[in-house]
């Protein structure tokens, strides 16, 4: 009888023929090697479908999963998680990179705090997978209330434990017949659903976060990167707070401040 993985590793691609592979060997390259890597193509129309082929054939780890069409990140994630059969859940995208140490760090945390959910630093390469000297530093603990003030979490450095969770998919937005309109007025995404997993876990009764002061992770900043639009990043801020966890006007304007503030730090120390 065939055991379980331990961790599932979640990535979502589309068109990432470029820079996949990198990402499929930082996660072949780990020191701890009890995971599945589920790979989600959301109907890529590039070589990225036959380069996860390839890798897979070479390594039983990975598993391709496919959308059938263009879904977006959060519904390929979702994807992914509902197919899940490790125990914790980690995220990778198509165009980041994990260090060697990251699943073993991460997993010496889970045993020594007895935390449910987890997180590190990180720095950030450029297209050419050149990485920065700045390191992207992490709150030693984190709460629901203190990341409603800003989202504090890389998602490539994120894993939970479904044994205390389940298997917690990307929360929706909002009602499907004006979910369309928000992806319109946000440039076709949104672009914290990750933020909106993060919320969703540290909310429940007996959650408890861990950071991870050293690097675990590269962070691919592309030239068109989502995350780059800071007034739709702000749009979809606002949008957690009002639709997602239904906070009143004075809640959210009090939030979305410290939200600003710390977006503006953040952008003169990098």
């Amino acid at each position: 009888m065939r055991m379980l993985p331990h961790v599932s590793i979640i990535m979502p691609a589309y068109n990432a023929a470029r820079t996949i592979l990198e990402s499929i060997r930082s996660a072949q390259a780990q020191d701890f090697e009890d995971w599945e890597l589920l790979v989600i193509d959301d109907g890529s129309r590039d070589e990225t479908v036959k380069i996860v082929c390839l890798a897979r054939e070479a390594d039983a780890r990975i598993k391709l999963l496919r959308t059938g069409g263009r879904t977006g990140a959060a519904q390929a994630r979702t994807t992914g998680i509902q197919e899940a059969r490790g125990r914790y859940i980690a995220f990778l995208d198509s165009d980041d990179v994990w260090l060697p140490n990251k699943l073993s760090l991460q997993l010496s945390l889970f045993q020594a705090t007895g935390c449910n959910f987890s997180y590190g630093a990180y720095r950030k390469m450029d297209d050419d997978s050149v990485v920065g000297s700045a390191v992207i530093q992490v709150p030693a603990t984190l709460s629901y209330r203190e990341i409603l003030k800003s989202n504090q979490i890389g998602c490539l450095t994120a894993m939970y434990d479904s044994h205390f969770f389940g298997r917690v998919c990307i929360p929706s937005l909002g009602r499907a017949n004006d979910h369309g309109l928000w992806r319109h007025l946000l440039g076709g995404q949104v672009i914290h659903e990750d933020y909106g997993l993060w919320l969703s876990l540290l909310k429940r009764p007996g959650a408890m976060a861990r950071g991870i002061q050293e690097p675990l992770a590269h962070y691919r900043i592309g030239r068109n990167t989502r995350s780059s639009n800071k007034i739709a990043a702000a749009a979809s801020q606002w949008l957690i707070y009002r639709r997602l966890e239904q906070l009143g006007r004075f809640r959210s304007a009090y939030y979305f401040v410290h939200y600003a503030i710390r977006g503006v730090a953040k952008y003169l120390q990098h």
